[in-house]
């Protein structure tokens, strides 16, 4: 059966054609494994993007103009934050800081944004699967999101599972289980806020197992992206040893620097070590992509690719004085932002 894959993009303004390039590159990195490849990709997984960065887009547009709203919006937050917030919303410009740090701020400190992005999310997703269901009486389907999107994807999906939205949106576990849940530069732990990550439903297990929203559960960081330090998603036999020694959960850490952004997620998708295990899943079958193909594949892959390496050790050491604290919370999201990305 074809794998509905579900991809959640990040913080920032996308588009409607945001997953183009993406799309792309899966196509080529799919076409480089030949037993993989020698079944047309679109016969074993399509892609549906899942926006949401319009929801913010259209909240960030009122707000500019409408103090009185965000003042609302920003009570159940503590007093000090809320007016920092207040003040440089209101004082933001159009740029980076606008449309990427303010996304984070903004779906951690206001439950309204919150609410209104996870009832898009999961409405987009139950469209496709509820669909698949009445065609099929089946849906194969798979999550695949990147920074902020590992905490969105996670919110919506805990709530699909376990409570029902205004409009009826729910599925629970037992009847619909995703083959899997990728998250790539995971922050879902750092932005948290009502569900504990670690004991929410959106974790791995067996096709028997209650509770367990997913079959397999997948987590990718990057060794110098800041953005996945703090609170960083890196349990030890979760959600138990067994779930662990049957493979469903995997912690898979990458190090190289192809690109100044490493935080990208077309930069981490590069790396053999990631889109290996996400291509096999898309197939749902491991031999698609055999051992040796795949020792092949990371002895070839240089982690400095065609970068001058001059270049690359003056990053790697600016990038290692940025990496902040584990022990930090949200609120240093913003401090990151500017520094990773500043000149």
């Amino acid at each position: 059966m074809v794998t509905r894959l579900f991809v959640v993009h990040g913080m920032g303004e996308f588009g409607a054609k945001w997953v183009d390039s993406l799309q792309k590159q899966l196509s080529a990195t799919y076409a480089a494994y030949p037993k993989l490849a020698s079944v047309p990709q679109a016969k074993r997984f399509t892609i549906h993007p899942i926006r949401y960065d319009d929801v913010l887009s259209d909240l960030v547009k009122k707000w500019q103009t409408d103090s009185t709203a965000i003042s609302k919006l920003a009570a159940g937050v503590g007093a000090g934050t809320a007016e920092a917030m207040v003040g440089w919303l209101k004082s933001a410009g159009q740029g980076f800081e606008w449309t990427h740090a303010a996304d984070v701020l903004l779906y951690r400190c206001f439950s309204d944004v919150r609410e209104a992005i996870l009832v898009t999310v999961a409405n987009q997703m139950v469209k496709i699967i509820n669909k698949d269901l009445n065609e099929f009486q089946d849906c194969r389907w798979g999550v695949l999101a990147h920074s902020l999107g590992t905490s969105v994807a996670h919110d919506a999906l805990h709530s699909l599972w376990t409570s029902q939205f205004d409009n009826g949106a729910k599925f629970p576990p037992a009847d619909v289980k995703a083959a899997f849940v990728m998250m790539v530069a995971n922050v879902s732990r750092l932005l948290q806020t009502d569900v504990d990550v670690l004991d929410s439903v959106v974790q791995p297990g067996t096709g028997s197992a209650k509770d367990r929203g997913c079959l397999n559960f997948l987590t990718v960081r990057h060794a110098l992206d800041p953005f996945t330090v703090p609170r960083k998603f890196d349990p030890v036999d979760w959600p138990d040893a067994l779930t662990v020694e049957q493979g469903r959960y995997q912690s898979i850490r990458v190090q190289h620097f192809r690109e100044r952004n490493v935080h990208g997620f077309g930069h981490y998708l590069q790396h053999p070590a990631v889109h290996i295990p996400l291509l096999r899943l898309l197939a749902n079958k491991k031999s698609v992509i055999s051992a040796t193909e795949e020792t092949a594949a990371l002895a070839a892959f240089t982690d400095m690719g065609s970068l001058p390496k001059e270049l690359v050790i003056a990053e790697l050491k600016r990038l290692e004085l940025l990496q902040p604290a584990q022990s930090d919370d949200w609120k240093v999201i913003r401090p990151i932002w500017d520094a990773f990305f500043g000149d």
